[in-house]
């Protein structure tokens, strides 16, 4: 009752600045009436459906409640550090791990889970015409963007967009960069504590469901970037949780993720985002190279490993058997057979995205001097 009461207020506090104080919103961070109008009336008609689902969940699925998410595994760092990588080889052993796809998540509780999956194996039965199109549809929509990160209705995906939900999710900034998102991105240290555990029990719960969906007594394998900010409640929520911290060179990560971020502004106000934003996104990536560092420091060497992106890519199947040997996972001759094939593929990948510093408000002198110990840590070029 508290997290409905908590939304609503963000909900009213987001609708009435987007509507009725428009003036005090700089130009270039305003979006259309349209399209807020169109994005409160989605809210409005898919919350509550989603809260009714999940009410009635503890009707029908009463079980989900009992569920233990064990020792899960959460990939976290930096974006454009090699998270989406490891998480989509690493998902490919589902004998072990479970995952959201993206389906699952627009579908947060156990009834729509059901609902969705019955009509996928009706689809089935009847030649994977629906599926067809969907995957047809994301080819033509998000042909550009794939070439930066490649999303899919049926790929696995960041389950913090679970928090959209709840009007908790950093994805928001990019929507609405003028309503202080940003600090769900932190939120470990930007939000009181009795808004932290709403937010994160909330998350708790639909893992809990997600884990009754899929079955088999799996463990759940996440990926997150936003959960680099999250560190410690998730050290609370799941006290024998594992986790990567991803880390590559700062002069790749901050102008790779301007770009991305420049593009997913592009598509959703339709012009070029500012330098206030630029700085944000930097502000953001410098806390996500010092904040997690110093939490993992604290916990034993079997609960946690940091891996550089440069042996991810150059050597990935040396460095998933490493991770597997000092997290205690067991290796299937099936996985190792899939990791192969996978490995073979990540070494002749070449991306696509093409990104420079020089077209970034952070120079490569503030980037040397703010990151400094980073860079003498992990020996990264300076260039």
């Amino acid at each position: 009752m508290r997290l409905a009461f908590w939304t609503t207020r963000e909900f009213l506090r987001l609708a009435f600045v987007s509507l009725f104080r428009r003036g005090m919103i700089p130009p270039r961070h305003r979006k259309s009436l349209l399209f807020c109008l169109t994005s409160f009336v989605l809210f409005s008609l898919a919350a509550p459906l989603h809260a009714i689902c999940m009410l009635l969940d503890n009707f029908l699925f009463p079980g989900y409640r009992k569920v233990a998410v064990r020792a899960p595994i959460f990939v976290i760092g930096n974006t454009r550090s090699g998270t989406t990588i490891l998480h989509r080889v690493m998902a490919e052993d589902e004998e072990q791990f479970f995952c959201f796809r993206t389906w699952e998540i627009l579908c947060p509780s156990v009834l729509e889970k059901k609902i969705a999956s019955l009509v996928g194996q009706l689809d089935r039965w009847l030649g994977g015409r629906l599926k067809s199109f969907i995957e047809r549809v994301e080819a033509e929509r998000f042909a550009q963007f794939n070439r930066l990160h490649r999303i899919g209705f049926f790929l696995p995906e960041e389950d913090d967009k679970l928090l959209l939900y709840v009007l908790a999710s950093a994805d928001l900034v990019f929507f609405f960069p003028y309503a202080g998102f940003e600090r769900m991105a932190r939120l470990d240290v930007a939000l009181d504590a009795a808004a932290q555990r709403r937010i994160m029990d909330f998350y708790a719960g639909c893992v809990r469901r997600q884990a009754y969906f899929k079955g088999g007594g799996r463990t759940l394998l996440s990926k997150n970037p936003w959960f680099t900010g999250k560190v410690e409640n998730l050290l609370r929520l799941f006290p024998d949780c594992k986790i990567i911290y991803l880390v590559r060179n700062p002069l790749d990560v901050v102008p790779s993720s301007i770009s991305v971020a420049r593009a997913i502004i592009r598509s959703t106000a339709g012009g070029e985002s500012e330098a206030d934003l630029d700085e944000q996104a930097y502000e953001m990536i410098r806390f996500y190279y010092a904040y997690p560092l110093e939490r993992l420091a604290s916990l034993p060497d079997d609960r946690f490993l940091i891996v550089r992106y440069e042996d991810l890519v150059r050597q990935p199947k040396q460095v998933v058997l490493e991770i597997y040997e000092r997290l205690g996972l067991s290796l299937t001759s099936a996985f190792e057979k899939r990791l192969d094939e996978e490995a073979a593929v990540m070494r002749n990948y070449q991306s696509s995205h093409r990104y420079s510093l020089d077209s970034c408000t952070v120079s490569r002198e503030q980037i040397l001097s703010d990151l400094g110990p980073i860079f003498a840590r992990f020996d990264f070029d300076t260039r």
